[in-house]
């Protein structure tokens, strides 16, 4: 039986410095969390490997939205893998859809390929199948769905929030994004919440 392990789900260096100082087994590296989660860049990949020492599985989205994507979007998801895969990441994290909703599988073959080797990990649908448990994932329910469903693999923002901005100056009524998201809340993961869910998830080990 597979070891449980604990995956911080992270969107910035601080959060996931946060991750691995509270215990995370591995890091899904992404960027904009809060339209959950896009391609990150290269440079912050190279400064979170240079930080961390725990493996890093790449989120690969292009945009925000649904998992249709076109031949163009798919080339530039290709290149990204293989960008990563160079730099040295552990894994990807991918998925593709048909119009239908179903797993497109000759499409996913094409960026699977381009992993070459690499972890490869199913984002968004359902020889060696590991479930994790993602979304909403907290101190509090963590033995509860260890309990439900014998699951030993947890993915977690490990977030508490929002901190305040450090900006003095605010510009009211003038927003660079969505009106409805503040630019002065940020969402970054605390390292005691994440260690709260980490020692949970590692004491797993010792379940029957």
């Amino acid at each position: 039986m597979n070891a449980p392990i604990i995956e911080g789900c992270v969107d910035s260096h601080a959060s996931a410095l946060a991750a691995c100082r509270g215990g995370a087994d591995r890091l899904e590296l992404c960027a904009s969390l809060y339209i959950g989660g896009t391609t990150p860049s290269r440079a912050l990949f190279k400064q979170v490997q240079r930080d961390c020492a725990v493996r890093i599985n790449v989120l690969i989205r292009p945009r925000f939205g649904d998992f249709l994507y076109s031949e163009a979007e798919l080339e530039e998801m290709r290149e990204e893998i293989e960008a990563f895969r160079d730099l040295g990441a552990n894994g990807v994290v991918i998925g593709v859809l048909t119009p239908e909703g179903e797993l497109d599988e000759e499409r996913m073959r094409s960026l699977m390929d381009a992993a070459r080797g690499m972890e490869v990990t199913l984002h968004r649908a359902a020889g060696r199948i590991e479930i994790m448990a993602g979304c909403g994932v907290r101190r509090e329910n963590i033995w509860a769905i260890y309990d439900w469903t014998g699951v030993r693999a947890f993915h977690t923002t490990g977030r508490r929030g929002p901190l305040d901005s450090g900006m003095v100056y605010r510009k009211p009524g003038v927003s660079m994004g969505l009106p409805s998201l503040s630019e002065y809340e940020l969402w970054r993961t605390d390292e005691r919440e994440f260690e709260a869910c980490a020692r949970i998830v590692h004491t797993l080990n010792t379940a029957h």
